[in-house]
């Protein structure tokens, strides 16, 4: 049975461009019909768009929906009590969910008195901290969390600590997140993470750099080639190459010398095993 022929093509172009390239690429090789759906230019643009996302600006409108908190998505709708009042709910279950439960009232009505609006994000995510070293330590707590793009900044300012033993780490990840904030705040920055990656890139701002092309995929499958061009593993494993070559160049000389030696015993036990037969043959003749 082909479950595709009923699913929507809006569906499966957004499965699309969740896809990595490799995926991608065999989804377009698996039927004439993916490859018509696929591999469009507005797909390979939003991939041409990911692979640039560290460079777009975070405005105030920008939706974080990256780093550990991804588990905790926000959701805002509109709920009607049933006699004309209708109210803004938050809510950590999808649009798709079956019930709707507000995050600080138990307000659910089956779905049939609410309407979604829009997708809030998570929370930046601050590391959870341990109660022994080397997990409790600053540079762990920044290095492991949303805070890792600002860290040279956040370790200069200070305000990440070593969580004391009677401390809660829920209460020790508030404060941290708190002081995140102000300190953000007082050099003028409005969001609290500052990684672009960890947005939704349809509430970036597109930097000014960035060109319009006829063909992304062309464009896509050059910058991957030239990221193949630097690829580290690749010379990684040359010189491993090099290596072996030079060890097995190594035992060639070792063995060349040994088949030597090996020549020189044999002329040896020739020679003793003659004067062995000498001495036989004197022995016959008396």
């Amino acid at each position: 049975m082909n479950y595709f022929k009923d699913t929507p093509v809006e569906v499966i172009v957004s499965i699309a461009k969740g896809l990595d390239m490799k995926s991608l690429c065999n989804l377009i090789m698996s039927s004439k019909e993916f490859k018509s759906l696929c591999d469009t230019n507005d797909v390979w643009k939003y991939h041409y768009l990911r692979t640039i996302q560290s460079k777009w600006k975070i405005t105030d409108d920008s939706v974080h929906i990256g780093g550990g908190n991804r588990w905790r998505m926000k959701y805002l709708y509109e709920f009607n009590d049933g006699f004309g009042k209708n109210s803004m709910v938050e809510s950590h279950q999808t649009p798709e969910s079956y019930r709707i439960q507000s995050v600080d009232r138990m307000i659910w009505d089956f779905r049939k008195n609410v309407k979604f609006i829009k997708e809030l994000g998570c929370d930046p995510y601050v590391c959870y901290p341990h109660s022994y070293p080397p997990y409790n330590r600053p540079d762990f707590i920044i290095c492991n969390g949303c805070m890792r793009q600002q860290m040279v900044e956040i370790t200069n300012a200070g305000f990440v600590y070593d969580k004391p033993l009677d401390m809660d780490g829920d209460e020790y990840r508030a404060d941290i997140y708190t002081k995140w904030k102000e300190y953000n705040k007082s050099k003028g920055i409005s969001n609290v993470c500052q990684d672009p990656t960890h947005y939704d890139m349809y509430t970036l701002e597109i930097p000014s750099s960035c060109r319009n092309f006829k063909n992304y995929k062309k464009v896509v499958v050059k910058k991957l080639l030239t990221a193949r061009r630097t690829n580290s593993a690749e010379k990684k494993y040359k010189k491993f190459v090099q290596n072996s070559k030079y060890k097995i160049h190594n035992q060639k000389i070792k063995l060349k010398i040994e088949q030597g030696e090996l020549n020189v015993y044999k002329r040896y036990v020739e020679k003793e095993q003659e004067k062995t037969k000498r001495l036989k043959d004197a022995v016959d003749c008396m």
